[in-house]
This record gives structure tokens, C-alpha cells and sequence, in this order.
């Protein structure tokens, strides 16, 4: 019979070379682990509050076009000649484009042609919705269905009016402005 001798230094106090690889890699790895779980819950953190900041800012945007679109539809139907040039200013103050525009361009005669009928308007918006948005592109589109009690020479009588109104909204250095108004029928 054989006997090798091995002197205590040759010896693998670990076992074998593959095992005592196997078992480093295997300390390595449980040592890693915590790190990568940090890690991974850092992240998950990170895309949440992303998610939340996007979501509350889509939330402002609806609520600031929806004020804006109702403030505008009230402008739009509460006229009086007595007031004609004050609420010439407030359409204007809530437009842009072509709304905008086509106002201006009515600055002159605006308060004759309300005069002339004595016409007095004062509306109010029962229901508003928003159809698009686009954060990226700076529009919005909006539904409303307004009222209007609306009294002139002819019909001194105070009338209510029922309007449709589609509005087109811009939002321009911060603010979102209407750029358009499409009256869905006629005034009922």
C-alpha cells in the first residue's frame, strides 16, 4: 500500500478547488443581495413618484382648462350695454387666435350693437367636459352647456337661452386661453 504524505501547508483548508469556488461565489452573492434589494426598492420609488408628480400635474392642467373654459363661456353670455366696453375686456382677457381677433375687431361697434337693442345678458355654465388635452402640444377642447337669461327692446321680457358651446383652448405663457367657440345648435 501507498502512503503519500502531505505536509499541513499543501492542504485545502476550504475542500476541494471547485467547492471552495462554489462557496465564494455563493458568500458574494449573499453578500451583494442586500445591495441589489436597496437597489430595486430605490427605483420602484423613483418611478412612483414620477408617476404621481405626471399624474398630479395632468390633474392641474384638467382642472386649470375647465376653469378656463367655464370662465370664458360666462364672459361669453353675460353682456350688458350698460357694461359693454368692461365686458368686451373680460372676453379678450380669456382669448386668444382667432376668438381673439375677431373681438378685437368688434371693439368699435361692440358697444353700440348692445346699446342699440339694449340688450342685457347674464349666463352661467350648468355642465362642463374636457374632450382632449394635450400637455406636449399646449390644447385642449372642452364641452359646456350654458344658460343665459337674456332681456333686449324686442323681449323685454327676460328670455332663458340654453347654449352648446365647443371651445378650443391654447395654453399661452402659462395660461390657458380659449382660441375658439363652436355653438353646437341654436340657442334654445
Amino acid at each position: 500500500m501507498d502512503v503519500v504524505a502531505v505536509r499541513p501547508d499543501e492542504l485545502d483548508p476550504e475542500g476541494s478547488g471547485e467547492a471552495a469556488q462554489a462557496r465564494h461565489a455563493g458568500r458574494g452573492l449573499l453578500l451583494a443581495l442586500p445591495f441589489l434589494v436597496l437597489a430595486a426598492l430605490i427605483a420602484l420609488v423613483v418611478i412612483l413618484v414620477l408617476r404621481t408628480n405626471d399624474r398630479s400635474s395632468r390633474d392641474d392642467a384638467r382642472q386649470g382648462v375647465l376653469q378656463a373654459a367655464r370662465q370664458e363661456a360666462v364672459n361669453l353670455t353675460t353682456l350688458s350695454y350698460t357694461s359693454a366696453t368692461r365686458d368686451l375686456d373680460r372676453i379678450l382677457a380669456g382669448a386668444t387666435g382667432g376668438l381673439r381677433a375677431k373681438f378685437e375687431s368688434e371693439r368699435a361697434q361692440f358697444p353700440a350693437v348692445l346699446a342699440r337693442e339694449k340688450s342685457q345678458s347674464s349666463g352661467s355654465v350648468l355642465s362642463a367636459g374636457l374632450v382632449r388635452l394635450s400637455l406636449s402640444a399646449g390644447s385642449a377642447q372642452v364641452v359646456l352647456a350654458t344658460d343665459a337669461t337674456v332681456a333686449t327692446t324686442a323681449a323685454p321680457q327676460p328670455v332663458l337661452k340654453h347654449y352648446r358651446m365647443v371651445m378650443t383652448l391654447q395654453r399661452v405663457n402659462g395660461h390657458w386661453l380659449v382660441s375658439d367657440v363652436a355653438f353646437a345648435g341654436l340657442p334654445q
